[in-house]
């Protein structure tokens, strides 16, 4: 035998232990499968859910704040603070594009929760507020930060959970901003009545500062929770992230890895303008989004 006919055996048998490594990680029972939802389950939408509603809140506080006499002593104009609340989607539309191609290239445990310290700080600036300039330049600047995060979150969802189980999640998120409108005015109350004056400052102000406080205290949390995509997340094991990417790939979903060649952000958005579907959404969007105008944002 020569030397030529061992290393032929050697790749034959190189080839089929990875084949064998390779067929190893694409099974998994239905017990492991179960493991690992009801996993992700309790990481991950406890904590987008929470974030979701302290988003809402700070997005929507502006409202409070109005009828808590942010209007009379900034001296605003009902024209003034129409403009102040469609300022947050300027930035907030222009930015939800570049914010995800950022977001795919990144860790999602640490850009979702840096986001929402940045926004949640900004929250808390909007409670030094003097003028309806300064509150115009806050709101165009939080949208834009904002952005990321909505569309960031169903990423992350798509990439954890087959089509199957995704609505249900989905529904479980969105009821964030169903309790937000249900009960933040009466938190809004509880703030404003509870500390209007102290140290001299009034309630609308201590309004944004409580709420952009509590924005950031949970996004350093969140820092310590939140994973990331199923292939490189580091809160789960080497064989629930194989069990995470193989039961995705039974649907044709192809989940992000280290080594994943990525499309360039150009390409990216080229793909998705050829997808009907994103313009059936877009228009779907430009239909419903109408319906919230009469809310404060």
């Amino acid at each position: 035998m020569d030397l030529s006919d061992v290393e032929g055996q050697m790749k034959d048998i190189s080839s089929h232990e990875i084949e064998h490594v390779n067929n190893e990680a694409a099974s998994f029972t239905e017990e492991e499968e179960k493991a690992l939802v009801r996993k992700v389950d309790l990481t991950l939408l406890p904590t987008i859910w929470v974030m979701y509603l302290l988003s809402y809140l700070d997005r929507t506080n502006i409202g409070n704040a109005k009828i808590s006499g942010m209007e009379v002593d900034l001296e605003l104009t009902s024209n003034q603070y129409s403009i102040a609340l469609v300022v947050f989607f300027i930035g907030y539309v222009v930015f939800e594009v570049p914010s995800n191609l950022v977001l795919g290239r990144s860790r999602p445990s640490v850009f979702l929760p840096s986001i929402m310290i940045i926004w949640g700080a900004l929250t808390c600036v909007m409670a030094v507020v003097k003028s309806f300039t300064h509150l115009v330049v806050l709101r165009v600047i939080l949208g834009c930060v904002e952005a990321g995060f909505a569309p960031g979150v169903l990423l992350v969802l798509s990439s954890w959970y087959k089509q199957t189980e995704q609505s249900k999640r989905f529904g479980v998120f969105i009821s964030a901003a169903v309790l937000s409108g249900a009960f933040g005015g009466l938190i809004a109350a509880g703030i404003v009545d509870g500390l209007e004056g102290v140290h001299g400052i009034r309630g609308w102000r201590w309004l944004f500062i409580i709420e952009g406080a509590a924005t950031v205290g949970f996004a350093i949390i969140s820092l310590f929770i939140l994973p990331d995509f199923p292939a490189t997340s580091r809160h789960f094991s080497e064989r629930e992230k194989q069990v995470a990417v193989a039961r995705l790939a039974t649907e044709n979903v192809t989940a992000t890895t280290e080594d994943t060649e990525h499309l360039s952000p150009l390409e990216a958005c080229k793909v998705a303008c050829q997808n009907w579907r994103t313009w059936a959404f877009i228009i779907g969007y430009m239909e419903v989004y109408p319906l919230f105008a009469d809310r404060p944002t």
